[in-house]
């Protein structure tokens, strides 16, 4: 098992938890009022590591963002979850700066991308979306309801609100 460090950072949606392990992000989350945030006891196991050269990276690609810069993403990533989640978390990957894009819309990619018979289930999509570990830099917070309303998000509606309205300044 490789080492996990982390850093705390402050944005203008409060403290994010930022992880790595030697060579990759592994997560990012809203440090308070955050679903699927890490527990205490997988968390007493990282090593806080403000000065790693990869969570400086990202914490300045946070502040990039946050200055609506449209930073590039060049940041290595590596998931943890399960196959289906990982290919949601990749096509989360291409929706671009402020774009949206539908649960239905990215369960019909995945479709044209596996060369499927049947679509995948929106509600799999969205709880594929939902388990997002690397939120902001992949970004789950593009994805509304197929009319046009906001969704779920792990960080609660209000942030995602605020993220779309910032990415459309």
């Amino acid at each position: 098992m490789k080492n996990v460090f982390f850093t705390f950072h402050e944005t203008p949606l409060g403290d994010v938890i930022v992880t790595c392990n030697d060579d990759s992000i592994t997560g990012l989350w809203f440090a308070s009022e955050q679903r699927h945030l890490p527990t205490e006891q997988q968390m007493s196991d990282w090593g806080e590591q403000p000065d790693n050269l990869l969570l400086m990276r990202a914490t300045s690609w946070l502040d990039s963002y946050f200055a609506c810069e449209n930073p590039p993403v060049e940041l290595p990533l590596a998931f943890t979850g399960t196959e289906f989640q990982i290919k949601v978390w990749l096509l989360l990957c291409s929706i671009g700066y402020g774009q949206t894009t539908t649960y239905l819309e990215l369960a019909q990619q995945l479709q044209h991308q596996e060369k499927r018979e049947v679509t995948p289930a929106a509600q799999a999509i969205g709880q594929a979306v939902g388990r997002n570990p690397i939120s902001l830099i992949v970004p789950c917070h593009r994805v509304i309801g197929r009319n046009g309303s906001l969704t779920g998000y792990g960080g609660g509606l209000e942030r995602k609100r605020f993220l779309l309205d910032l990415e459309l300044i």
